[in-house]
């Protein structure tokens, strides 16, 4: 599998806690980055962070509404 050099970076993944989200979460913890995983539900987005490991942080969080956009960021 292809390897990026993502070290010192940070991404956020909306929708992370799952599915294709999950997995592109997955792959940029191995690729060495922070990852802040946004998805609407709480205990999933947490859930999801602590099974990856790594630097990895997950909220409940509704991209949709720019003001809890704006205090998560």
């Amino acid at each position: 599998m292809n390897q990026i050099d993502l070290k010192d970076r940070v991404a956020v993944v909306t929708g992370g806690a799952q599915g294709i989200g999950l997995a592109v979460s997955q792959r940029f913890v191995a690729s060495g980055a922070k990852v802040e995983i946004w998805d609407l539900d709480d205990g999933l987005a947490r859930s999801a962070a602590r099974e990856i490991g790594g630097d990895t942080h997950g909220i409940g969080l509704d991209v949709t509404d720019p003001e809890a956009v704006d205090r998560a960021a």
